[in-house]
């Protein structure tokens, strides 16, 4: 069961880069349409 727990610790983290970099999403949703 750990790999349960370990696995959503990594997605909270994810997540909460998720939330910071959603300028660098935005960035690389522009190169993915250009590309």
């Amino acid at each position: 069961m750990k790999w349960i727990i370990q696995y959503s610790n990594e997605a909270l983290d994810f997540i909460e880069r998720e939330k910071i970099s959603d300028e660098i999403k935005n960035e690389i949703k522009k190169i993915d349409f250009e590309g």
